[in-house]
């Protein structure tokens, strides 16, 4: 009975030893297999991290790219003066012809002077390229207000004289004028004006004789995109 109960004893150790190192090997085995799949899925969330940040630099340097290409579009661009154009439009139209107005513009990608001038009998329409003063585009109607014109704008200051009127005017810094106009109102005949200084625009009117400016604001509502130098 003793007997039994030892062998019994011993099959049932060693049944529990037997058990018990069975139990450890694969415990020991799911740990390394955890371990490893820890480790495979650090490191593919690292490589998918270093790729979506590689990305996202890459997206980063192209939005910058694209930004630095528009802010610079106009920035190496030379325009030519109002009275450059003034001069070409009259040696075009004829000396007789009085400029009524110039104004800069910018058409398909191309910054263009568009030029009014009243000549004996006829209107010209031009438009010049403002880089280079070529002709870009020259329209010719009848017209019968040149005497009138003539008469209501005898006596007033030229063009040139208007501009450097207007940029000796204290409230300016390194202005530049990129529109000017004959009008008249009241009587008075007029030169209505637009300039840039220090990145804002500005509404100028001077008296055509006396260059007595009448009116000068800041123009909220417009804004003026066109990053130049000018000759």
């Amino acid at each position: 009975m003793k007997k039994l109960l030892s062998t019994g004893l011993s099959l049932a150790l060693a049944l529990t030893l037997a058990a018990c190192g069975t139990t450890t090997k694969p415990t020991a085995d799911a740990g390394a297999a955890s371990s490893e799949n820890v480790e495979n899925t650090t490191t593919e969330n690292v490589v998918e991290d270093d790729k979506m940040d590689e990305t996202s630099a890459n997206e980063s340097s192209a939005d910058a790219a694209e930004t630095k290409a528009t802010e610079g579009e106009t920035s190496n661009i030379k325009f030519l003066s109002i009275v450059d154009i003034s001069k070409k439009a009259l040696d075009l139209a004829g000396n007789e012809g009085i400029v009524t107005k110039i104004d800069l513009d910018k058409e398909r990608n191309t910054y263009v002077y568009e030029v009014e001038v009243e000549a004996p009998g006829v209107e010209h329409e031009i438009k010049f390229n403002a880089e280079n003063g070529e002709i870009v585009k020259h329209e010719k109607d009848k017209s019968d207000d040149y005497n009138e014109i003539k008469a209501k704008t005898a006596g007033i200051m030229s063009i040139e004289e208007a501009i450097e009127k207007i940029k000796a005017n204290s409230d300016f810094t390194n202005p530049f004028v990129h529109s000017i106009e004959l009008d008249e109102d009241d009587n008075l005949v007029k030169y209505e004006a637009e300039v840039r200084s220090d990145s804002k625009e500005y509404d100028i009117d001077i008296d055509a004789k006396s260059g007595e400016v009448y009116k000068l604001e800041v123009d909220d509502d417009k804004f003026f995109d066109f990053d130049f130098d000018f000759d």
